[in-house]
């Protein structure tokens, strides 16, 4: 399930340092696992904490889904570089969140379309749906695009920490739809050889979104 080399996601259940931070594993043990200092997702820097601290922690598993559990740091090591020690409950103690296909939310992003097969002139769309897996797109007049065509999609995810992240996708088109407005075509996307990196940004995003469109509900 976790893998030594996966990117780890910290939330700080402490009130007296909240915030949001990544860092990856190096290291499993049998109770414990090891960890590079944790990097705040909104200064982009390193954070340091006491001995005690808790987190609600969560990775994307090799499955591509994503797995929480509650962890608390325990202790310090000095291996090529320092790290940070922290409780690992084991298998039985995580939670699955919810499968990649089914994490689809509502949004309004504007999708760069850079590239595809048959080398036409980049243009932009808009994403009306984003999900873990692909996305469904609003497209200007004359796209050019057909239905299996592979194409490359950049666009910008504003996170709950105030960062802004980059994200650069191999995709392909599935389905060729009629757009709400007259004389437009949506078009139904599949996110191809996705980096790891890249997939745990979306997630993480499409989680945010989901969080926020419960408590608006609330």
């Amino acid at each position: 399930m976790i893998a030594v080399g996966n990117t780890l996601y910290l939330e700080s259940t402490t009130p007296e340092k909240p915030g949001k931070y990544r860092c990856k594993v190096m290291d499993i043990l049998e109770e414990s696992i090891a960890v590079d200092y944790p990097i705040n997702e909104k200064t982009n820097r390193t954070e340091f904490f006491g001995n005690g601290t808790e987190f609600a922690a969560s990775f994307v598993g090799s499955d591509k889904n994503v797995y929480q559990f509650h962890s608390e740091l325990i202790g310090r090591k000095v291996e090529n570089i320092p790290l940070m020690v922290m409780s690992w409950p084991g298998e039985g103690s995580v939670v699955k969140i919810q499968r990649r296909e089914y994490v689809r939310v509502e949004v309004l992003l504007n999708v760069s379309i850079l590239k595809n097969e048959e080398q036409l002139d980049p243009f932009t769309s808009t994403a009306l749906d984003i999900s873990g897996g692909g996305m469904l797109l609003s497209l200007p007049e004359q796209h050019g695009l057909q239905e299996n065509m592979d194409i490359s999609c950049r666009l910008q995810l504003p996170m709950q920490s105030g960062e802004v992240k980059s994200v650069e996708i191999p995709c392909k088109v599935i389905r060729l739809m009629p757009g709400i407005q007259q004389g437009k075509e949506r078009a139904s996307v599949m996110y191809v050889n996705i980096t790891d990196h890249d997939q745990s940004v979306i997630m993480r995003y499409c989680f945010e979104q989901q969080l926020l469109a419960r408590r608006k509900d609330g």
